[in-house]
């Protein structure tokens, strides 16, 4: 893969507690892209190629370009134990001031062509179909759910009416 290329990741886990390993930072409220800022080594993340640098232009199936920080964390910590990126490859100079911000967080819970799709999945795989705990949510997802609904009904309550 070369840099510019856009390519779709999946990312897999079979427990919360493990961490995917990258740091998102961006977001309109930055007024900046959504980017990954930071890759641990050996993570979930870093052995689907994801790399700092990589430009995020899907979370799922959502649009990245336009939403807060918050928003894209939000959307991360819904996708539960699969999570889908659309990125492209090494979009963001790093070496620029601009990005160079504090504006990024670890994000994990304790129509493009693309040039590859990975797929890794971490731990033993059981038997059993479904996940385990497929409808279970924790606690914290709970409260940031909340908090982000709140946020986008202030954000509705402040546009002037039409």
């Amino acid at each position: 893969m070369t840099q510019g290329d856009v390519y779709k990741v999946q990312l897999r886990r079979h427990l919360n507690q493990t961490q995917w390993g990258f740091q998102l930072a961006g977001g309109a409220n930055y007024n900046m892209p959504f980017f990954i800022k930071k890759v641990t080594p050996n993570s979930i993340a870093a052995k689907h190629g994801m790399a700092a640098g990589d430009a995020v232009l899907r979370i799922g199936n959502t649009i990245a370009n336009g939403l807060s920080h918050n928003q894209a964390k939000m959307e991360v910590i819904r996708a539960g134990n699969e999570l889908d990126f659309i990125l492209q490859k090494g979009a963001i100079d790093l070496t620029n001031p601009a990005y160079q911000c504090g504006a990024g967080d670890t994000v994990d819970d304790s129509g493009a062509q693309f040039e590859g799709t990975l797929r890794h999945t971490e731990g033993p795989v059981s038997g059993h179909p479904g996940h385990a705990a497929s409808n279970v949510q924790s606690r914290s997802f709970r409260i940031l759910q909340m908090q982000l609904s709140e946020e986008e009904h202030a954000a509705q309550a402040q546009q002037p009416a039409k």
